[in-house]
């Protein structure tokens, strides 16, 4: 787990993707194409294991944290129904540092309360 934090009676996981191969420095290419499924796949099973292995006394939240990418927002798009019925939500982070979440509603509700 990339990131581990507690607010009230809420604690959120965050796990991250977006390493950058140096071959790519400057662009917003952080992925090419054929790696996206891949490692969309690797980052939803790494967070799902963490569901599973987690204990804690608080309500958890687990979030998967990608830079604000077109190409990788459309392809995590085509899953928002299935990462909601599996309690993923969804952070992106863009160049100015603004964090945007997708969830189904009950979690995007909790997340608008920890981060008004």
């Amino acid at each position: 787990m990339d990131v581990r934090a507690v607010k009230g009676q809420i604690e959120l996981f965050f796990e991250s993707r977006g390493n950058q191969a140096l071959k790519n420095k400057g662009t917003d290419i952080v992925f090419d194409s054929s790696q996206i499924d891949i490692h969309l796949s690797e980052h939803i099973s790494q967070i799902m294991k963490f569901q599973q292995s987690i204990s804690s006394p608080y309500e958890k939240i687990f979030i998967m944290a990608n830079p604000f990418i077109p190409r990788i927002i459309d392809r995590v798009n085509k899953l928002n129904k299935g990462l909601n019925k599996l309690g993923i939500s969804r952070c992106w982070i863009n160049k100015e540092n603004k964090i945007t979440f997708e969830a189904d509603q009950y979690l995007s509700e909790q997340l608008e309360d920890i981060f008004e």
